[in-house]
């Protein structure tokens, strides 16, 4: 996963005994809207060893209550053979031109390459995980910027975080976003569906295996509960499941209902090979090709990838 850290340059922070931590926190930008904030900790402990916290948050939608959180905490020392994303870019300058093994923040990123062609106390430039990244330094060494420019997204110092990202509250995609080609299309009856992204076309079908009774009778009852959310529905769907020893995961991604995308929250539960999606608030059988997959529910670069498919909604051909 891409998850995105920003830090302070240590160079020439020679000193031999211990720091006082720094803290800074951070507006988070997709296509220059802000969609969430961050908040970064640095403690040196010696020239060697650095403690640090990381934690962003994405606000995706207020009804239901869409989030995406990343933490990452934890102490490290300069000479080990993987770095934490975060402390990759805190210290550019001390690490210098070159490449290194990097991990993720979240806890199902896989460890990657992040390089430097540029590495200075003002300024750094490079690539995490093969995007681009751009850093700008303030005079407390903290960044003032982190810019990744083929995603569209930055992260700048911020003194005050806006209660509407801290906060449940509606946002534009509370009331949808329309949806190209989607016209007339509602959820419930959509066999197969093509997305068209600029880059990317995926197929969705609707899944074919069979629901075990107990499966069905779950979605049944959590459907006639008449919850306040999806994100609620997709909680005690999936707590019913595994109360029935199925495997579940809670997934997010964008419903197409009404010719318009909606943020949106569902199961998937596992029958032999097969992860099967399956949503209670719209019936009894496997969820229908109007689900569209982002991620694992409340996971950061799924939240990155779902808003950015909010800000630019794919293409839609349907087949009924």
């Amino acid at each position: 996963m891409l998850a995105i850290a920003l830090g302070n340059a240590l160079w020439g922070r020679l000193l031999l005994g211990a720091m006082a931590p720094q803290s800074q926190s951070y507006l988070i930008s997709l296509d220059g809207s802000e969609v969430g904030f961050a908040t970064l900790t640095i403690e040196r402990i010696s020239q060697k060893e650095i403690k640090y916290a990381w934690r962003a948050e994405l606000a995706i939608s207020g009804d239901p209550c869409l989030r995406s959180i990343e933490n990452s905490t934890g102490k490290t020392k300069l000479s080990d053979s993987v770095l934490p994303e975060e402390l990759f870019v805190a210290l550019a300058a001390d690490i210098g031109t070159g490449c290194r093994k990097i991990r993720g923040s979240d806890a199902l990123a896989q460890t990657g390459q992040g390089c430097w062609t540029e590495a200075g106390q003002e300024h750094a430039e490079g690539t995490l995980f093969g995007t681009p990244v751009q850093v700008n330094y303030g005079p407390d060494m903290m960044p003032a910027s982190v810019r990744y420019p083929k995603l569209g997204l930055a992260y700048r110092s911020a003194h005050e975080i806006p209660d509407e990202l801290r906060e449940c509250h509606r946002t534009v995609a509370d009331d949808g976003i329309v949806a190209p080609g989607g016209a007339g299309i509602s959820t419930g009856g959509v066999e197969k569906a093509t997305y068209k992204e600029s880059d990317e076309t995926i197929a969705v079908r609707r899944s074919a295996v069979a629901l075990p009774p107990a499966v069905t009778a779950a979605i049944s009852a959590v459907h006639d509960q008449e919850l306040k959310s999806c994100r609620e529905a997709a909680e005690a769907l999936a707590g019913k499941l595994r109360a029935k020893n199925f495997k579940t995961r809670l997934v997010s991604g964008l419903l197409l209902d009404q010719g318009r995308y909606f943020p949106h929250a569902w199961v998937e539960v596992k029958l032999g090979k097969d992860w099967v999606p399956v949503d209670a608030t719209s019936g009894e059988g496997a969820a229908d090709a109007s689900h569209l997959r982002a991620g694992l529910l409340g996971d950061f670069q799924a939240g990155i990838d779902l808003l950015k498919l909010l800000h630019s909604p794919p293409v839609v051909t349907v087949e009924q």
